[in-house]
């Protein structure tokens, strides 16, 4: 389809070099564009990574010598980090997690309704709920009436 096929990845952005990437961008705009005294300097600042990391990140910036880089960006939670942040308790979830959470229940207010109900089942299971007479068959009937309708309807039909 037009070319040999890429065999490259495409770069994914290191967890453990991103707190230094700004410090790197200054030094590579500067003129350094050697891996190994990059990956000294920001040793010496802390960085707990390996220098082919950095080597990576060198030769990555070195293919695009013209293009400006992208500010840094958070990668989106990945879909088990999202069933777990919509199963705990708003108190247990740190801050990211928070406005994440506040976030799509702000644009998807059906899916705060479903995370309400895993956490109140979460709770039955475990034999913590509180103690407003919340039980299976009052779990069951609210759950009858949200977007989990469908799947608590397998759950409950006789075959």
């Amino acid at each position: 389809m037009g070319g040999e096929p890429e065999h490259r990845r495409p770069e994914t952005p290191s967890a453990t070099i991103e707190p230094f990437r700004q410090y790197l961008e200054k030094r590579w705009q500067g003129g350094q564009h050697n891996g190994a005294q990059l990956w000294e300097e920001i040793k010496r600042m802390g960085f707990r990574g390996g220098r082919a990391t950095v080597y990576r990140w060198a030769a990555n910036r070195k293919e695009q010598p013209n293009s400006t880089p992208e500010p840094a960006r958070r990668r989106a939670p990945s879909r088990r980090e999202c069933a777990w942040f919509l199963s705990q308790r708003a108190a247990s979830l740190d801050e990211r997690a928070g406005r994440y959470l506040r976030h799509l229940y702000e644009h998807a207010p059906k899916l705060e309704i479903a995370s309400k109900l895993a956490r109140r089942f979460a709770a039955l299971i475990r034999g913590d709920g509180d103690d407003n007479g919340d039980d299976l068959e009052t779990w069951i009937a609210d759950a009858r009436d949200s977007e989990l309708a469908a799947s608590t309807e397998d759950m409950i039909s006789p075959p």
